[in-house]
């Protein structure tokens, strides 16, 4: 593969997971709240979910020999595209998993 195609790829591959993560989890009206949880409760619970589920994912998934995504810095190298991958994944699983460990429950999409 020519170096200007994989750069291209790696671009793309980067863009996508950002946006993933920016939208990873998805906001609180995703959720249905427990009864009695007012709008601004459960707006805290999604920003205290999604601030975990992030610290979850940097210390379990990103490898620290792998610098790039901790740094802002984009990188071609294959394996920290990877680990973006595994993060992007692991900060749903925890973030779903917080949701419905406070009693919210998933709306259908």
């Amino acid at each position: 593969m020519p170096r200007s195609t994989a750069r291209a790829v790696a671009a793309v591959l980067l863009g996508t997971t950002l946006v993933a993560c920016a939208s990873s989890g998805g906001g609180a009206n995703r959720w249905t709240a427990p009864p009695g949880v007012t709008p601004a409760k459960q707006d805290t619970d999604n920003r205290a979910c999604k601030r975990k589920a992030d610290d979850y994912a940097m210390r379990h998934v990103i490898s620290p020999g792998r610098v790039g995504a901790d740094t802002g810095r984009s990188s071609s190298n294959p394996m920290t595209q990877v680990d973006r991958v595994k993060a992007n994944d692991a900060f749903r699983r925890y973030y779903t998993d917080c949701m419905l460990a406070l009693g919210y429950t998933a709306k259908a999409p």
